[in-house]
């Protein structure tokens, strides 16, 4: 019966963002757990990886422990990102963009859609913290590569869940993997 609960919760997400496979919905104990493992299950030292300065810490410290190489998209006084900046910053070892969805600090919505159709012609790798967005915005599967979202927020589900939803499993040769404490 468990199983069957968990199952329907992943298939109401996979509806909530129109994705056609609920299996690519993982379950975590929050977003900040998720983004730690999509880091440490993704990212090399090494590889090259862009994010903002609008991050929440459960993505900006993974990244400086990871060892990779890491570059910061600013924004204006009103928390609108300079995209433009993101063309110079790409090399050839750029991977992956980390990027919020939107703030709850400033209340600014990144422009997603220009950044995940530059990222696709790029071959880089989207994956996006949607855990002010989820349930209060339009949220879909086809937004990045990997969304991560917390349940207790906008989708009201209960403290401690969260998770992981993969676009296109195909293209992403990866195994999450979760080792001891992070205190």
């Amino acid at each position: 019966e468990a199983g069957r609960a968990v199952y329907h919760a992943r298939e109401e997400i996979a509806k909530l963002v129109n994705l056609e496979n609920p299996l690519n919905v993982a379950f975590t104990s929050s977003a900040t757990e998720s983004l730690n493992l999509i880091v440490s299950s993704l990212v090399r030292p090494g590889d090259h990886v862009i994010t903002t300065v609008l991050e929440h810490n459960s993505i900006l410290r993974p990244l400086y422990l990871s060892g990779c190489t890491l570059d910061i998209l600013d924004c204006d006084d009103k928390g609108r990102l300079f995209i433009s900046d993101l063309r110079e910053m790409i090399k050839l070892e750029t991977k992956y963009v980390f990027l919020t969805h939107g703030s709850n600090v400033l209340g600014n919505i990144s422009d997603i859609e220009s950044i995940y159709n530059f990222c696709r012609e790029k071959g880089i790798k989207l994956v996006l913290d949607c855990a002010q967005t989820l349930g209060s915005l339009k949220v879909t599967c086809n937004m990045a590569d990997i969304l991560c979202f917390t349940g207790h927020k906008a989708i009201f589900g209960p403290q401690g869940t969260g998770g992981i939803i993969i676009n296109d499993s195909e293209s992403l040769n990866f195994k999450i993997s979760k080792t001891g404490g992070t205190g």
